[in-house]
């Protein structure tokens, strides 16, 4: 077998960026336009399939809404709704996505399209002067994207533009140059300006602002100058949310806080796992002023739903935990060589878990595989041979504040 290297790099953990602080007063689903990870993408999904709800401001009993998309199975689904008027008309069909909305002519009044209980969730107040698709950007067609480190490709300066006086700051940034060396650099903000740094980062794992900034922040390349991290305000000190075209994406762990306990709650998160296929996980919701973090990995997230009243104000995160992707070794092979290493920015803890299930027959995946641990967890590089005889292996990290942890395996009777 060919000997395998596998990166894990993580952009800091990110407590409210799928999700902005709110609280709920029945169970729904969380709005997750305000999350800084979170963008529309014009698709609407849900946590759990639901019936539509199209909201006509006046008469529109001469129109006929065409509803597009996925059921509860999963399965593509189409629904004709005759108009109402001034009133709601409701679908027969439960729709989990919805991915188009048209309409057969020009609107009396506004029309809005959602759920029972969030009527406006999926369309918003909208008007058409004849037949047409109606835009999806409601509070269900944003999704957010776990990243990683951001790459350029190629070595360059890091921009870092301010919109207001950030002159008293200081940037400090975590990355790689060329050649794969772990450096960083501190830069001082500019006033309403750019300010670069000196030194050239293909990759970039972290950007600190020592304090506040005056007015929106952004960083990137000269190729892509928000390519790092989108424009952004920071109220104190803290790390630039990582959500650049650049940034990789890296499936990683829910995290979710409270200021009250919502431990008698079940948060349902749905996303993608790191193949695109649908993924969903049930959290049990936090004690007062903690967070509690899922187990799956998540490459993106498109939905989360409480099902009661929240307590307090609940915000939802990437977390500082994940796993690598499952390698599957040649069929019960031992004696792998094993090099786990750490960069320098910052605390990284990892563990090396290996299984005996056999997740090419599909019986088990790398969720419901049962991983043992070979070699306890450990806070710096290590090498180590192993002898346990597995079918497959991978890489978890337990904690983590920016940086990458590389594995590297080589395999008996293999010579390059």
């Amino acid at each position: 077998m060919r000997p395998v290297n596998v990166t894990i790099g993580l952009s800091p953990a990110d407590a409210d960026g799928i999700c902005a602080s709110q609280t709920t007063a029945a169970a729904a689903e969380l709005d997750l336009s305000g999350g800084a990870l979170s963008a529309a993408t014009g698709i609407a999904r849900l946590a759990t399939a639901a019936q539509i709800v199209i909201t006509c401001a006046a008469d529109e009993t001469g129109n006929t809404f065409i509803v597009t998309g996925v059921n509860g199975s999963g399965l593509p689904v189409e629904e004709r709704i005759t108009g109402v008027s001034a009133s709601a008309a409701t679908s027969v069909q439960s729709y989990r996505e919805v991915s188009r909305i048209y309409i057969t002519g020009a609107t009396s009044g506004n029309v809005s399209v959602g759920v029972s209980g969030s009527t406006q969730s999926i369309s918003v107040n909208q008007t058409a002067t004849a037949a047409r698709a109606l835009t999806i950007t409601g509070i269900m067609s944003y999704e957010a994207k776990m990243t990683g480190y951001a790459d350029n490709g190629a070595p360059l300066p890091v921009l870092i533009y301010s919109a207001g006086d950030d002159t008293g700051d200081t940037f400090t940034i975590y990355g790689q140059d060329g050649n794969g060396v772990d450096i960083s650099e501190a830069v001082t903000g500019a006033n309403a300006d750019t300010a670069t740094s000196t030194k050239t980062f293909r990759k970039v794992y972290a950007i600190y602002d020592s304090g506040a900034s005056t007015g929106a922040v952004y960083a990137g390349w000269a190729s892509d100058v928000d390519g790092i991290a989108k424009s952004q305000t920071m109220a104190g000190a803290g790390y630039l949310v990582m959500n650049g075209a650049k940034c990789t994406t890296q499936p990683r762990h829910v995290s979710i806080y409270s200021s009250a306990d919502e431990s008698a709650f079940t948060f349902t998160v749905v996303g993608t796992d790191r193949t695109g296929a649908r993924l969903t996980e049930d959290i049990t919701g936090p004690t007062a002023a903690a967070t509690a973090k899922g187990n799956k990995n998540f490459a993106t997230v498109q939905a989360v739903y409480i099902n009661g009243n929240a307590a307090g104000n609940i915000t939802v995160g990437s977390a500082d935990e994940c796993e690598s992707k499952p390698i599957i070794v040649d069929y019960f092979t031992s004696g792998m060589s094993v090099a786990i290493l750490h960069s320098t920015s910052d605390s990284q803890t990892h563990r090396f878990l290996v299984t005996l299930d056999n997740l090419l027959s599909g019986e088990r995946n790398e969720d419901t595989a049962r991983w043992l641990e070979e070699t306890g967890t450990a806070t710096a590089n290590e090498t180590f041979s192993s002898t346990s005889v597995v079918k497959a292996v991978r890489l978890e990290i337990t904690g983590h504040v920016r940086g990458a942890v590389d594995m590297l395996m080589n395999f008996p009777g293999y010579n390059d």
